[in-house]
């Protein structure tokens, strides 16, 4: 029997580690394929020529400067890039050893984009039969601003969403977040 394909998208926070808890409670490692997937949003570093109405006096070496400049730029965002996935990419398979010492088939996947154009998009490619993350919890103007990753998913993915929603508790006028055991 194949294993089933399990999606864990996380993000930097460590909250969103705690699926990983509940993963381990309900999916068992021989049958079960974890893949760690951390969408990384790109900076927008370059440079970029004006429009014509904005450059009209500009001469055609200021236009080759700004053309090398981009080049130039773009090079070393990709180097940035290459550095940023090895280090997350690190990070992740560093996480995953306690869950490959526990028997579980674990792949680190790192992308750069919109979090939710790539879960999407990796769900297609790779055939996943399940998602499992946490919410930020977001409600009101956060949610607004920020969208519900997680609350798009759920209405548009063709695959169950497992979703953990932080709760908080409040004692003595202070607040709690609670964590899965």
């Amino acid at each position: 029997m194949a294993a089933q394909k399990i999606l864990i998208p996380l993000d930097e926070s460590i909250q969103s580690r705690e699926i990983l808890k509940v993963v381990q409670r309900f999916f068992h490692p021989e049958e079960s394929h974890l893949i760690l997937l951390q969408v990384v949003y790109p900076e927008l570093e370059a440079l970029e020529i004006p429009p014509a109405h904005a450059a009209r006096e500009w001469t055609s070496t200021i236009f080759d400067y700004l053309e090398k400049y981009q080049s130039l730029e773009h090079e070393h965002h990709v180097e940035r890039q290459k550095l940023l996935k090895a280090d997350i990419l690190a990070g992740l398979t560093k996480e995953a050893t306690s869950l490959i010492n526990e028997g579980y088939q674990v792949t680190p996947v790192v992308r750069f984009g919109h979090a939710l154009e790539q879960i999407e998009a990796y769900i297609k490619e790779s055939r996943v039969d399940l998602v499992a993350m946490v919410t930020h919890a977001r409600e009101g103007i956060g949610r607004l601003l920020f969208g519900s990753v997680a609350g798009a998913l759920v209405h548009d993915l063709p695959v169950p969403v497992l979703l953990l929603h932080p709760t908080v508790r409040e004692t003595n006028n202070h607040k709690f977040q609670l964590m899965v055991d």
